[in-house]
């Protein structure tokens, strides 16, 4: 069962505000937990979403990423407030532990590395 990041979903003045903004989670063994007392809530990812598509919630889990790596994905939260719609967009970063790129042990060049090449270059053309 993967661990739950809650989010906070509030409505004041025909307004949402989302608890925290930003949220980030790891790939494997968490979620992310929308929650709201007030009003069942819509989540709707912009472009690849990392979750299967959940239903109309208080309280709308996310359950572990399907088709994610290393980044930030933007959505809409919607709640029909009297049949008009409310909404606000935040983001959820979903990082895999691998560092930048992916799954991580990429080799790094330098620029140590880089003199050193070139100069063998430039050797092997003076023969």
């Amino acid at each position: 069962m993967p661990t739950g990041k809650s989010v906070t979903i509030t409505l004041t003045d025909a307004k949402l505000s989302v608890t925290p903004y930003k949220v980030k989670i790891k790939s494997a063994g968490q979620e992310v937990v929308w929650n709201c007392a007030d009003y069942p809530v819509e989540i709707f990812f912009k472009g690849v979403a990392p979750f299967a598509p959940g239903p109309k919630s208080h309280s709308v889990h996310s359950g572990e990423p399907t088709n994610a790596t290393n980044t930030t994905y933007r959505y809409t939260i919607r709640i029909d407030l009297n049949g008009t719609p409310v909404t606000i967009d935040p983001e959820v970063a979903v990082d895999d532990g691998g560092g930048p790129g992916g799954r991580g042990g990429g080799r790094k060049s330098t620029r140590k590395s880089g003199r050193k090449s070139s100069r063998k270059s430039a050797r092997g053309k003076k023969k």
